[in-house]
């Protein structure tokens, strides 16, 4: 078995951005733990040794067969676990750890992200029975950090017919129901899909982390953004007390209470559920390039057949040629051997040439049996079915939040025709009417509690504000009732004590819910 095997092509998707890791510790899009086993990656140690240091990770669990097991590993033992399943299974998705980071690695927030992604690439290759069976895998579950590189050494001088047989018995239950591919296209265009699907992928999840970062900062934003609304209109309002003695003046709308109350509405997702799209986006853009790297592992064991039949072509150049001259290869001559023993030689190495093309040539016809029939049409099913439940409910999300948002605005609206009517109207007792984009939308009047309690998500939560006492005088001159329109188009009347903006300058009420009204 050739050392360089393990060296396996990753597909170049790394996404530069701040939210690289995100979706290694988000659960949406990830698999189902499917088998009867307990595995789990915890307790984190850093250690250092000189000017380096690494960390390590408790392993324990039990396999499908009940074995316990409970070893520390280092983040390369799992990278070295991964490229040995790839090499020993061509042609079959091992899953994807999670990539290797130089800065910032020793952080608490980054080793706890590589714990969970480590953890759960280990829950997915129990998920499948013929990589959790594998000699392999289970040494490696009982091998400790001191035990490793003898693990690695045996790896190494393994036969390649020993893996073989373990990729033949691992695949025999699922045999039955395979049948040779028909098309022998078939696999050259699922991995020109695959790289086309990884570049598209890759584009989309750069596109989903600005977005949940613009929604995250836009967030934080609002929040500042009721505040300076409130500095705002409270400044007004104690210039207009101050300066004009309760005489008519006209103070803003009041934004303030309705921008806190859509901060307190996103507050449990402050990227309003993108996160959920770029989870399931990045995850399956993990997956794409390890099927990628079984593609790839499939690629060498044909390369490796070309190989051994260039060599057996040439051994057997070297037959004909020892048969043809009288005392064989001269060079063989001078080392003491004669026609008879460099026969001998030649021929045995023809037989095991031919022996491991035999084994080579199976060993490809069933990877390309096990990858056809079984992996691609799993692979490419998973992989619909995930992206359709997170879709089903990111859509859920969105539209719970649009509605929420657009009951919060419509209170908003409701409780300035009640209290204030438009500009250039009179106020009305009845039914006020706005005016939106150009259309009228009619708003039953309601009664204003004295003390608004808001009960849903959607109305306005008490949020912290300056009052200012006062008592202008209504447009009209009376002490009392609604506040009435006056300047321009955002601008209204101060209301007098007894009604509408009560004590003073404070604006509109608490939005409350339909309930309360």
């Amino acid at each position: 078995m050739e050392g360089d095997g393990l060296s396996t092509a990753a597909v170049d998707t790394e996404v530069a951005t701040e939210y690289e890791e995100f979706d290694s510790h988000s659960k949406w899009g990830s698999e189902a733990i499917r088998a009867e086993h307990q595995v789990c990656v915890s307790d984190p140690e850093t250690r250092q040794h000189g000017l380096t240091k690494h960390t390590t990770y408790l392993v324990s669990g039990t396999t499908l067969q009940g074995s316990s097991f409970s070893t520390r590993k280092r983040y390369n033992d799992f990278e070295w676990l991964k490229q040995a399943l790839v090499y020993a299974y061509p042609g079959v998705f091992v899953p994807p750890i999670p990539r290797k980071q130089k800065m910032g690695r020793f952080e608490e927030h980054f080793v706890e992200n590589r714990r969970r992604a480590l953890e759960e690439f280990l829950q997915r290759i129990f998920n499948r029975p013929y990589l959790a069976n594998s000699s392999t895998f289970k040494a490696w579950l009982q091998r400790g950090e001191s035990g490793m590189e003898g693990l690695k050494r045996e790896y190494i001088r393994k036969p390649l017919s020993e893996l073989f047989h373990e990729y033949r018995n691992g695949f025999q239950p699922y045999l039955r129901s395979m049948q040779a591919p028909g098309d022998k296209d078939r696999l050259s265009a699922f991995k020109q899909y695959l790289t086309k699907h990884a570049n598209s992928l890759k584009a989309i999840y750069r596109v989903a982390c600005r977005v949940v970062k613009a929604h995250t900062d836009a967030h934080v934003a609002i929040s500042e953004l009721h505040t300076k609304m409130a500095d705002l209109r409270n400044g007004e309002v104690v210039f207009v007390n101050d300066a004009y003695g309760g005489s008519q003046q006209s103070v803003r709308v009041d934004l303030s209470e309705v921008f806190y109350a859509e901060k307190q509405s996103l507050a449990e997702s402050p990227s309003q559920s993108y996160d959920l799209l770029q989870s399931v986006v990045g995850r399956e853009l993990r997956d794409v390039e390890s099927m990628l790297e079984g593609i790839q592992s499939l690629d060498k064991l044909t390369h490796m057949q070309m190989q051994t039949r260039g060599k057996l072509e040439k051994e057997e150049n070297i037959q004909h040629n020892i048969a043809r001259h009288q005392q064989g290869d001269f060079l063989s001559v001078l080392r003491g051997k004669d026609k008879e023993a460099q026969l001998h030689d030649v021929a045995i190495s023809i037989s095991r040439l031919r022996q491991e093309l035999q084994l080579l040539e199976e060993w490809i016809g069933l990877a390309k049996v096990v990858l056809t029939c079984k992996e691609m049409p799993s692979f490419t099913s998973d992989k619909v079915d995930k992206y359709r439940d997170v879709v089903e409910e990111f859509a859920k999300r969105q539209a719970a939040t649009s509605l929420q948002r657009a009951e919060l605005w419509s209170q908003f609206l409701r409780r300035i025709g009640r209290e204030q009517a438009p500009y250039g109207m009179p106020p009305t007792n009845g039914l006020g009417t706005l005016r939106a984009t150009g259309a009228s939308m009619s708003v039953p009047p309601a009664p204003v509690p004295p003390s608004a309690s808001p009960s849903s998500s959607t109305t306005l939560s008490s949020a912290p504000h300056t009052q200012h006492t006062g008592t202008p005088q209504t447009h009209d001159g009376r002490d009392g009732g609604g506040a009435a329109s006056g300047g321009d188009g955002g601008v209204v009347v101060v209301g007098g004590a007894s009604g509408g903006a009560a004590n003073g300058c404070r604006g509109f009420p608490l939005l409350h819910s339909e309930e309360d009204d």
